[in-house]
């Protein structure tokens, strides 16, 4: 087998990889390639959404954000209830997650460091592993042999044991090494040395895609029940229509008999007097 020459190995050796490049100038150059409804599950019933996807590519990375921005939720089979209280745009930072690929590194990198945000109504719902779990599949198909570069985030002060056992289970269980860095428990690292041995799963019940093709079946669906509803209404015009006339002849009959029998008691009694 043919071996390096010492100064070709040197130089090698010496060589120094360029560093990565910015999240934030990545998320600049990206553009939405996908828009998809997400129906997510809670206690108080189900919640709609818009889930985006936005992507780059430059010659040193590729990068790929994943968004959801609220819609409404359905109140019952036939209700909806607008979620007023929600960003109805994609803000910057809320209900996002990212994965930043470095070719020359052959690693990748989840975002943002300090979590996905999460505001109500949806922090009962699965929508943080839900997003999560679209990067963790996109990157096993795209790039099973890189390495997740370690991802360090710090938790605002305050939280419970519970609340940091969710936020080690968060990772653990998406298959990444996780590891406190400090006896309080504020701050964390996760890493991986193969994206193809991450897990990448969520609750399929708990949030469902809904396909262009059956929401177009389902607006289809409520429009002819529309036009049913409509035929029905009408056809309940139509007979009080007719219901109106026929009182109103019967009105006109009972006026022309009370007129004839008030006129023969009239005669009865005049020619009784006489």
């Amino acid at each position: 087998m043919e071996t390096l020459s010492p100064p070709i190995s040197a130089s090698l050796a010496n060589l120094k990889l360029p560093p990565p490049e910015s999240d934030k100038s990545l998320a600049a150059r990206a553009m939405p390639v996908s828009e998809t409804v997400l129906m997510l599950q809670d206690d108080a019933g189900p919640l709609y959404g818009l889930m985006r996807k936005s992507h780059a590519r430059t010659e040193q990375s590729e990068y790929l954000c994943v968004q959801f921005r609220g819609v409404a939720r359905l109140v019952d089979s036939s209700s909806w209830q607008p979620l007023d209280d929600v960003n109805h745009d994609y803000a910057a930072g809320e209900h996002c997650a990212w994965i930043k690929v470095d070719f020359p590194s052959q690693t990748i990198n989840f975002g943002p460091g300090t979590g996905i945000v999460i505001e109500p109504p949806f922090e009962r719902t699965e929508l943080a592993t839900y997003l999560f779990v679209q990067l963790i599949a996109w990157a096993k198909a795209h790039y099973p042999d890189y390495s997740v570069a370690p991802g360090a985030f710090a938790l605002s002060g305050g939280l419970t044991e519970q609340e940091k056992l969710a936020r080690q289970a968060f990772y653990a269980g998406q298959g990444f090494d996780f590891e406190w860095l400090d006896p309080e428990q504020r701050t964390g690292r996760y890493s991986k040395d193969k994206v193809h041995r991450l897990i990448g799963m969520a609750d399929q019940e708990a949030v469902t895609e809904i396909s262009g093709a059956a929401l177009l079946e389902s607006i289809s669906r409520q429009e002819a029940h529309r036009h049913e509803l409509e035929g029905q209404l009408a056809n309940l015009d139509s007979g009080r229509a007719s219901l109106m006339r026929q009182l109103q002849r019967e009105r006109s009959i009972n006026q022309i008999l009370s007129g004839v029998l008030l006129t023969a008691l009239v005669s009865v009694l005049f020619w009784a007097i006489w």
